[in-house]
């Protein structure tokens, strides 16, 4: 038996338990009122109705108890919206009738394993169903209840058409205002980012450019250093070779 059979076996015994532990009750409430009006012995059948009380309630606890554990497992997910630097957001369609939320749009997401954080599962869940790999995210809020996972294909869409075109899943439209302002502070630090680097890239371009500037001029200086002391020693020669003739 899995956990998902476990826990509709679980739901049914436990209402089926509540049902009969009220109409126990109310049994035991008519056998005392009829005690009272006409004195019948009720001791027995009233020992066999409170057995039968105490064995309802200790097997709705253990019912109560699987669905408390699943129920709490179930409501732990992670979504993620994922965006593109020209501001394209990943969404799919829910395409199986059968299930909640039919033709609804949804981002990536599902159930959070015990030994996950919530960012490992939004990390592994779009890595799982959208086949990328996220590397940074920005926490947008915290949100209790389930969301589907059944979907289609995943489409790149404009940011701007993202909440206002597509029909979403209820948590998207729940948090759609703090989904775009966390987006557009992303957009803008990436902004920023990239002006920063275009900036850095410039300084170190152009410290290469002076560098070569003034390694031009040095070389430059060194050859016009080389040719005069060329000259000199040419000259010098001249003095020696006119000095011998005179000797002659």
């Amino acid at each position: 038996m899995n956990i998902e059979q476990a826990y509709q076996i679980a739901k049914v015994d436990y209402e089926s338990c509540r049902y009969s532990i009220e109409r126990h009750n109310f049994f035991l409430h008519v056998l005392e009122e009829m005690h009272k009006a006409f004195g019948h012995q009720i001791e027995t059948i009233k020992d066999s109705v409170e057995h039968e009380i105490e064995k309802k309630t200790n097997i709705m606890k253990n019912s109560k108890k699987t669905i408390d554990d699943v129920e709490m497992n179930i409501r732990e997910f992670s979504l993620l919206v994922l965006a593109t630097l020209d501001k394209k957001i990943w969404i799919s369609q829910r395409i199986d009738h059968g299930k909640d939320y039919y033709m609804h749009y949804q981002v990536t997401g599902g159930h959070k394993k015990l030994d996950e954080t919530f960012e490992m599962c939004a990390i592994r869940e779009a890595k799982e169903e959208a086949d990328i790999d996220v590397t940074t995210m920005d926490f947008v809020d915290s949100h209790e209840g389930t969301e589907p996972n059944t979907n289609g294909e995943w489409i790149a869409v404009d940011f701007r058409s993202f909440l206002r075109d597509y029909k979403l899943t209820n948590t998207l439209q729940l948090y759609s205002s703090k989904i775009v302002e966390v987006l557009n502070e992303r957009f803008k630090k990436n902004k920023r980012k990239r002006a920063n680097g275009d900036r850095n890239l410039k300084k170190k371009l152009k410290t290469v450019n002076d560098e070569s500037v003034e390694k031009g001029d040095e070389n430059l200086e060194k050859s016009k250093s080389s040719d005069e002391s060329g000259i000199e020693e040419s000259i010098d020669g001249d003095e020696n070779i006119t000095q011998h003739e005179t000797d002659f």
